[in-house]
């Protein structure tokens, strides 16, 4: 496929619809969104290594899949393979040493390397909240090393509204610095992720000024799942049910990674959860959904819905009745359709408490981290951010009683700003394509970050 102003491709690194996150999903399929919204003939590919390296294809609201092709960059044992990581890595930092005609020649023999140097921009999202080492310096290197590739080749970085940091250790600093300073463009989704790139730079020469703009995930269409369980779930809202969501974190439940509350919880979470469907499955005419979104195959830490069955197993007989478990098969679109059908909304999964927020659904974020906080002010929603690392269990249940009565207000309040918000996406990643096409116009002058 070859890139030009016409007909340009765009690569996206850093999101993936295999890892049984449906937030990172989300983030895939908004962000394939809004390129296409720019240019609808864009060929787009994702820099993704999987073992069969087949198409990823994308649903569209108008009944369309979009199919991306890969570029196959892997890092496993298999180090003399033409598309390791690393291989690659070391073959795009000698390129830079050749003259330039040479350079161009070199390039073209490896396929992986000339799909990356021909893309218009590379469109790097790093999962979301996965540029820092909070979840462990393994993730932040992996995610890096293929920030530094692009970077090696040459090709335009563009880090899209992401978090940045925290950067605990001296070695993520120095890394995300490196990037930082190189990037093409940087766009923030919260106003602390500023202030933390401000704070990491200090005075150092930056390619791009960082700007704000909104999770892309809320441009993410729902899309109506055609299974009994969505029929039910709809034909309990026409006899006029209130429908209460709740999103339970199984990385949370099982106390995160190292199963000993990595996350520095000031409550039982477990506890937490089951008071919370208790409280409200006892109200009149209540039905409490338990909403998984994060379903991976391989890390049973993470399963949400392994998480939604035992919490629901526990539950005492008249309660359990009130209870209906979501099924663990449903992709970005169909999940966000029916978080949609609720009337009130928790969650602990970010993205999960953002398909709610998009579609005016009164929500509560239960935040483990800085993400949620600086998420929500987006749409003017901060103060229905409960944090579970310094409320205690009774604080927690107080405050969401408190928010449930001021649901309707925070109804309205969405009502007028989540417009606002899906266009400022849209406005500003659509320049932003534009951009890139043109060749993004920061080459020479630099930034400091202030």
């Amino acid at each position: 496929m070859v890139s030009d102003k016409s007909n340009p491709v765009f690569i996206v690194l850093g999101a993936s619809m295999h890892t049984g996150n449906l937030g990172v999903s989300a983030l895939l399929a908004s962000t394939v969104k809004c390129i296409l919204r720019a240019y609808p003939h864009a060929g787009i590919r994702l820099l993704d290594g999987v073992r069969d390296p087949v198409p990823e294809r994308i649903p569209l609201a108008d009944g369309r899949t979009v199919e991306l092709e890969r570029v196959g960059v892997r890092c496993n044992k298999t180090v003399w393979r033409q598309n390791h990581l690393l291989r690659l890595l070391g073959s795009a930092l000698f390129a830079r040493v050749l003259p330039a005609g040479w350079k161009e020649r070199w390039m073209r023999r490896n396929p992986y390397l000339h799909a990356i140097v021909s893309a218009q921009a590379v469109m790097d999202i790093t999962g979301g909240d996965s540029f820092s080492d909070i979840y462990g310096m393994r993730r932040m290197v992996l995610g890096s090393l293929r920030k530094l590739l692009v970077l090696a080749v040459g090709a335009r970085l563009v880090l899209l509204p992401q978090t940045y940091g925290p950067f605990r250790s001296r070695l993520a600093r120095m890394i995300a610095r490196f990037i930082l300073a190189r990037a093409e463009a940087i766009y923030s989704r919260d106003r602390e992720s500023m202030d933390n790139i401000a704070e990491l730079m200090g005075r150092r020469r930056m390619r791009a000024a960082p700007q704000l703009c909104p999770d892309v995930a809320f441009m993410l269409d729902p899309i109506r799942p055609d299974t009994e369980q969505t029929r039910t779930v709809e034909d309990l809202k026409e006899k006029g049910h209130t429908l209460i969501g709740l999103n339970i974190s199984g990385l949370l439940y099982n106390g995160g990674y190292t199963q000993n509350n990595m996350f520095g919880l000031a409550c039982d979470y477990r506890s937490l959860v089951r008071n919370i469907i208790q409280f409200f499955a006892r109200q009149e005419d209540h039905i409490v959904l338990l909403v998984p979104h994060v379903v991976p195959k391989e890390m049973p830490v993470e399963n949400d819905h392994d998480a939604c069955i035992r919490v629901w197993r526990d539950l005492p007989e008249e309660v359990r009745g009130k209870v209906l478990v979501l099924e663990g098969g449903y992709d970005q679109n169909q999940i966000k359709y029916l978080i949609g059908l609720c009337d009130f909304f928790l969650g602990a999964r970010m993205h999960a408490t953002i398909a709610a927020l998009s579609q005016f659904v009164p929500v509560v974020g239960m935040a483990y981290s800085k993400k949620f906080a600086g998420v929500f002010q987006t749409a003017g929603s901060q103060d229905c951010v409960v944090d579970m690392r310094r409320l205690e269990e009774s604080q927690l249940l107080e405050r969401i009683g408190q928010l449930y009565q001021n649901r309707q207000a925070m109804h309205t309040l969405l009502d007028q700003s989540i417009p606002e918000l899906v266009e400022q996406i849209d406005s500003l990643l659509g320049r932003m394509s534009l951009q890139s096409v043109q060749g993004l116009g920061v080459k020479k002058e630099c930034f400091p970050c202030v």
